[in-house]
């Protein structure tokens, strides 16, 4: 269903493999591991040393008056020097309040020192890497995406704090503001732990654990599940299956010689032994230390074993779903160590979707699951399964150490800060906000766009999609590696695109609200307890999920994040109204902005919409493979072309390591997709002057003229200050590349923005041979 955005606003990889899954985070497209050296929901960290955020916000509203007041003083004192000649340069440029907002952001981002030809990042986002000091519980560091999330996630945290105004026990206003509050203010049923000498090899059923592990208490194990729309029959859901399992990125575990990936191990380790420790202490009993160290060594050689099997089974060799389709039976016999049909019945209890030896499932790494299946029996065989009963038993501890006392946070804080090199830890208010998001998004979503969503930017963004959708139909025209019946396939589809823009109306219905959250039940006062029933509702929305029975138009994305997405198997681009607002889009501000963000994006989730992956769904979602053979084998060329471009770079991630190659095979069809949307906006908004005039420049920019204020609100939107695992998630883990190294290559392969700065044939930011796809 929805493709991954690599951070927020980021380019998107085919594939993510991670480092510290969300393991409640069950039931979404699990073909796709969580992000990831660490990903959990307790992954983002509390402010500045000294400083409140209201302080921090009032600072930054008191510079910014100030900016604004010193470029109208320039302006009166240059028509005061200059006369008629300036007159004239007054009326070129804007000076109402929303164009002034727009030139000071511009200019406190910029280092002007810089030559825009040579490293036009730092001409652009110098400033503002200065002036943005990355926020202590950014483990990847701070962008222009974060600061947007980080504004809404506060202006939720007051509308969970304020007064219940639907007080009634339905009411799901009610239910999220509690869920919040109560986080604010056994291991028994899995069969016993081996460690406190409460578990049996000869009676412990390996499969009871591993549905109530995944089920009663919705927590991945070696799999994900989720579902996914059903490509081959639109009227239904489809089972999906996915990787998952490891707190690290796989090649962690396997790369030993890198001092990194030792610290990180032996920190994991450590953490291990604590976690194990408390637990034994608070069940009354004293630690063996050989079992405490036998728990150690099963869990860490478990997953060594699972990240062998990531890197072996290798990628799916086609995106098309139907290719990837397996029934249950089939699976049975290849992976035999579950009993699937028992495990997913229990979850897919409504009527309308028995679970049968014929029903099919979505699988993209069988090899993967075959893999560990048979690693798995193997145990069994030796007498060695105690090995996945301790793996399994951790993975519940994972989750729920959190919820249960200091101690097991401070331990899990010690193993943060010895990977991440972050000293702040999540702070109450914000470790709480990320359970509710993860558990009733959707009444968060409501209260967001019910508060804080003006839809004069949902009316406007939406005119902006259509003109980036027709200028994409038109270019079709040039893209002469498509034969006729392809590129007619794909105007055809990019006419059916559905535009989900701002939010669904849905979230506007109380009592659809209300029905949907029925079945949860929230305690006020007992968090853990709303821990068990979050788990407990999480199963029951899955089976209504599956059965298309959630009575909600639900998006794949939450109403307050902050990336577009395109949805292949719904055709449907998703424009949220967390990002619908400053610096990305403000139907107020200057329109070479919003081209400049918000249309790069959508032109590039259009671009997905016919890319080699959208060759495989229809203008309804639906499977089919509608690229013809020529086409394809046209296109390999110019992939070729981007690929072997980015896999001659390199990044600098942590200072004690050498650089990291540029994955240039899995970055190539994001960078051609985000290369495509940025001209595709650039000509609609090229467009667009012709058609209303030339805009008015804001003081301080007018000189620059709009095709440069165009490609540099491109490149801010991207200023990033990156931690040193934020470089290597983005190149490693995410198979992508950080913020300057991706504006650096688009740019290179963008004749426009050469001819705007009018670079020369020699400079940095100039390349004779662009590859240009779409």
């Amino acid at each position: 269903m929805a493709s991954l955005e690599v951070g927020d606003g980021g380019m998107k990889p085919s594939d993510v493999d991670i480092i510290v899954p969300p393991p409640v985070e069950q039931g979404k497209e699990a073909n796709q591991s969580a992000p990831g050296l660490l990903s959990s929901p307790f992954w983002r960290l509390p402010v500045i040393h000294g400083w409140t955020r209201r302080e921090v916000l009032l600072s930054g509203a008191v510079l910014v008056a100030l900016v604004l007041v010193l470029i109208l003083v320039i302006v009166a004192a240059s028509i005061g020097a200059s006369g008629s000649s300036s007159q004239a340069v007054l009326a070129d440029t804007c000076t109402d309040a929303n164009c002034l907002h727009a030139a000071s952001n511009m200019l406190l981002n910029m280092n002007k020192s810089v030559d825009p030809c040579e490293d036009f990042y730092s001409y652009a986002c110098g400033g503002w890497i200065k002036s943005h000091p990355i926020i202590p519980w950014e483990v990847n560091g701070r962008t222009v995406f974060s600061d947007i999330r980080e504004r809404n996630e506060e202006k939720l945290r007051l509308l969970l704090e304020s007064p219940v105004q639907r007080d009634t026990d339905a009411s799901f206003e009610r239910k999220v503001k509690h869920f919040f509050t109560s986080c604010l203010d056994d291991y028994g049923q899995l069969g016993g732990w081996y460690v406190i000498n409460t578990w049996d090899e000869a009676s412990w059923n390996m499969n009871t654990a591993v549905r109530k592990i995944h089920l009663d208490y919705w927590i991945n194990t070696f799999f994900s599940i989720g579902t996914a729309v059903d490509t081959s029959d639109r009227s239904k859901n489809i089972i999906s299956i996915g990787r998952s399992g490891l707190i690290f990125n796989a090649i962690v575990y396997i790369r030993t010689t890198s001092p990194v990936y030792q610290r990180a191990l032996a920190s994991y380790r450590t953490l291990l032994d604590t976690i194990a420790r408390l637990l034994v202490r608070d069940q009354g009993q004293f630690p063996n230390e050989a079992k405490i160290l036998t728990f150690v060594n099963d869990v860490t050689a478990f997953e060594t074993e699972l990240a062998n099997r990531y890197l072996n089974s290798g990628r799916p060799s086609s995106s098309d779903p139907l290719d990837n389709r397996i029934s249950i039976r089939d699976l049975q016999t290849r992976a035999g160590a579950i009993n699937w049909r028992d495990f997913f019945s229990y979850v897919a209890t409504d009527p309308s979707t028995p679970i049968t030896d014929d029903t099919e499932v979505l699988l993209y790494y069988q090899d993967y699951i075959v893999q560990v299946s048979n690693y798995i029996l193997s145990l069994q065989t030796n007498g060695n399964l105690r090995m996945f009963h301790n793996y399994m038993l951790w993975r519940l501890m994972l989750v729920y150490h959190q919820h249960l006392s200091w101690d097991y946070i401070h331990a899990y804080r010690e193993f943060y800060v010895a990977v991440t090199g972050r000293e702040e830890f999540l702070g109450t208010w914000r470790y709480c906000f990320q359970f509710t998001d993860a558990n009733m998004g959707w009444a968060l979503g409501s209260l967001f766009i019910r508060d804080h969503f003006a839809d004069d930017n949902k009316a406007n963004i939406e005119g902006l999609a259509m003109r980036i959708k027709q200028k994409a139909i038109d270019q079709l025209n040039q893209v002469t590696w498509m034969d006729q019946a392809t590129r007619e396939a794909a105007k055809a589809k990019i006419l059916s695109i559905k535009d989900s823009l701002g939010y669904p109306l849905d979230l506007l219905d109380d009592s659809g609200l209300d029905d949907y959250y029925t079945g949860l039940t929230v305690n006020y006062t007992d968090h853990f307890a709303n821990v068990i029933n979050a788990a407990g509702y999480r199963r029951t929305y899955y089976g209504r999920r599956l059965a298309k029975k959630t009575h909600l138009y639900e998006w794949d994305v939450k109403t307050y994040s902050t990336f577009g997405n395109y949805l292949y198997s719904y055709n449907e681009l998703v424009f949220p109204a967390g990002i619908l607002q400053f610096p990305i889009y403000d139907a107020r501000h200057p329109q070479y902005m919003n081209f400049a963000a918000a249309g790069t994006i959508i032109g590039r989730e259009v671009i997905n919409a016919i890319d080699e992956v959208g060759g495989y769904y229809g203008i309804d979602g639906a499977s089919s493979d509608w690229w013809s053979e020529d086409t394809r084998t046209n296109y390999a060329p110019q992939k070729t072309c981007v690929s072997e471009y980015y896999g001659n770079m390199t990044v600098k991630a942590y200072p004690e390591t050498d650089p990291y190659p540029v994955q240039g095979a899995r970055i190539a069809a994001t960078a051609i997709a985000e290369t495509s949307g940025l001209r595709l906006a650039y000509m609609t908004y090229k467009d667009w002057e012709r058609e209303y005039g030339r805009e008015k420049l804001p003081p301080g920019l007018w000189n620059t003229g709009s095709d440069q204020a165009f490609f540099l609100a491109y490149a801010q939107m991207y200023c990033a200050a990156n931690t040193f695992i934020g470089r290597w998630r983005q190149t490693v883990a995410f198979g992508s590349a950080p913020e300057d190294v991706r504006v650096f290559g688009v740019l290179q392969h963008t004749r426009e923005f050469a001819q705007a700065f009018q670079c020369g044939a020699s400079a940095n930011m100039t390349r004779e041979n662009r590859c240009q796809v779409f």
